[in-house]
């Protein structure tokens, strides 16, 4: 009798801890649900305005303008599959790039691009997901945090936040809001983007879509390391 009473006793708790376990996981999937609910209203409950770029320095408004289409939800993250070709250094063979990143308002999460090693790898992460802000221009928006100062008639800098650690993105814009040249500051060295060969515009936002990447380009001894080709981008 007392065993038959035992096994029961284990049956009650084990069906109340299955119970408790399952309606903590509807719980918490109710939650996920919500917030994704509530963060796809609020992209779409915020159109961009062109004249929110009224007071830019001119380079940033050109290249913002031509970004971002009137009227076009602002996406607070994007998507990318990219294609093209990477290569470990000068004399390196050159080797497929084929990668999923995500781009979000803060960082950029996904597979590896810009090589390097111990420290280096870590500063090449970083400064890649700051280059990747030129597929997700909403994020350079004044209204998202960015600060635009002028550097001359054709060029402008801005300052954000990735993960957590300001930095400064110098664009060179011509004059119909084409990006030309990308350089960006990290740990004393300088990462180049240039060579903008083409562009696309997905869901009312325009991108480059082929260009090449690399530490210290135009200089003595920079060398391009990563030519990246867009093949899709899914804006949210």
């Amino acid at each position: 009798m007392a065993g038959r009473d035992r096994s029961t006793r284990w049956l009650v708790v084990g069906l109340v801890v299955g119970l408790l376990a399952w309606v903590g996981a509807r719980r918490r999937r109710a939650r996920r649900e919500a917030a994704r609910a509530l963060a796809e209203r609020s992209v779409r409950a915020v159109p961009f305005d062109p004249e929110a770029l009224a007071l830019l320095p001119e380079p940033a408004r050109r290249y913002l303008a031509r970004a971002l289409e009137a009227g076009v939800p602002l996406p607070r993250a994007a998507v990318l599959e990219l294609g093209g070709r990477v290569r470990g250094g000068t004399g390196k063979p050159w080797r497929p790039l084929a990668v999923t990143r995500q781009v979000l308002d803060g960082a950029g999460e996904g597979g590896d691009v810009l090589p390097g090693r111990g420290n280096e790898a870590r500063r090449a992460a970083w400064s890649w997901a700051a280059l990747e802000a030129l597929w997700l221009p909403s994020r350079l928006l004044p209204a998202r945090g960015a600060r635009w100062t002028p550097v001359d008639d054709r060029r402008a800098a801005v300052r954000f936040e990735v993960a957590g650690r300001p930095c400064t993105l110098v664009l060179a814009v011509d004059p119909d809001g084409r990006v030309e040249e990308a350089r960006l500051q990290a740990e004393g060295a300088e990462l180049v983007a240039d060579t903008f060969l083409e562009e696309g515009r997905f869901q009312g936002v325009t991108v480059p879509t082929r260009f090449r990447v690399g530490w210290g380009l135009g200089s003595r001894g920079g060398v391009d390391l990563v030519q990246p080709v867009l093949r899709t981008v899914r804006f949210r």
